[in-house]
C-alpha cells in the first residue's frame, strides 16, 4: 500500500539533509507490485534448471572479478569511446563484447545470486573525472531506484593507480537503516556527498569499503541494497568504466 510521504529537513554541521519518509515503502511497492517484479522473480527461478555456487555476492551483495575482462580490449573500448561515445550505444557493439565480459566465473555469481538465468537490461560507459561532484547524481550517497533483486557489473577500463577513483560502498545494515530515516530515496537532486554526520546523529555505522579496481576488474553487486557512490578522479585524469545491468529471467540471455 503507498504510505503518504513527508519531508524532513535536518541540518547537521551546516550540512542540511532532507529525509523523505515512507519513500522506502513507495518505491518497493512500485517496483516489486505495480512493475510485477516480484511475479518476475518467482516466474524465473522456478523456470530455473542450472546448478548454482556458494559465492559470497549472496550474502554480501557485492564481489569483485579479478581480471575479468583482457586489458586489449579496455584499451580498445576506451578508444573507440574517446572517437564517437554515441557509437558505442549501438547493439551490435554489445553483442560483439559481451562473451568476452560473460565470463564463466561471471556467470557463475550472476546464476548463482538470482538463483535464475539473467538478461542485460542497460548498458552504458562512463567517463568520471575530478569534477564529477558538482552536477552528477552518482556522485552523492544514494541507492538505485529500481527492484530489489538486479545487479550492476562494473567493469573499470583503467585502473586505481592511474586515476584515483574508487567506489564507497556501505554493507546492507547500514544501508537499510539510511532506508528507514528516508534518506535513500529521497529526491534525487537532495542528495549528499557527505552523510558520515547523518550517520552519526541516527547510530548508523558509516565504514564504507573502498573499491580501487585494477584494469580489467569487474565489481558485480546490488545497487538497490547497498548504498555507494562513485568518488572523483584526481585532478586531470578520467576514469573509464562499463556499467551491465542485469535482471531475472525465465530465458537464458
Amino acid at each position: 500500500m503507498v504510505q503518504i510521504t513527508t519531508e524532513e529537513v535536518l541540518e547537521i554541521d551546516d550540512i542540511r539533509y532532507c529525509l523523505l519518509k515512507s519513500s522506502n515503502v513507495n518505491t518497493a511497492h512500485h517496483y516489486e507490485i505495480n512493475q510485477g517484479y516480484t511475479n518476475l522473480n518467482y516466474r524465473a527461478t522456478n523456470a530455473f534448471r542450472r546448478d548454482i555456487i556458494n559465492t559470497p555476492l549472496i550474502n554480501a551483495h557485492k564481489h569483485v572479478v579479478k581480471n575479468n575482462v583482457p586489458e586489449l580490449l579496455c584499451d580498445t573500448l576506451i578508444s573507440e569511446y574517446n572517437k564517437d561515445k554515441e557509437a558505442l550505444k549501438d547493439p551490435a557493439i554489445l553483442k560483439s563484447f559481451l562473451p568476452y565480459i560473460l565470463t564463466q566465473e561471471v556467470d557463475d555469481h550472476l546464476r548463482s545470486y538470482f538463483k535464475s538465468e539473467y538478461c542485460v537490461l542497460w548498458w552504458a560507459m562512463h567517463k568520471l573525472e575530478d569534477d564529477i561532484e558538482k552536477d552528477t547524481y552518482f556522485s552523492k550517497w544514494h541507492c538505485d531506484g529500481g527492484p530489489k533483486n538486479h545487479l550492476k557489473l562494473i567493469t573499470y577500463l583503467n585502473g586505481y593507480d592511474e586515476h584515483g577513483s574508487s567506489t564507497a560502498v556501505l554493507d546492507k545494515e547500514s544501508t537499510d537503516k539510511l532506508k528507514d530515516i528516508g534518506y535513500i530515496f529521497n529526491n534525487i537532486n537532495k542528495r549528499n556527498i557527505d552523510i558520515a554526520p547523518l550517520c552519526k546523529h541516527y547510530d548508523i555505522n558509516f565504514s564504507p569499503s573502498l573499491i580501487k579496481p585494477n584494469k580489467g576488474d569487474s565489481i558485480i553487486f546490488n545497487p538497490h541494497q547497498l548504498a555507494h557512490k562513485a568518488m572523483p578522479a584526481n585532478k586531470g585524469k578520467a576514469r573509464y568504466s562499463l556499467t551491465l545491468c542485469f535482471l531475472p529471467s525465465e530465458l537464458h540471455c
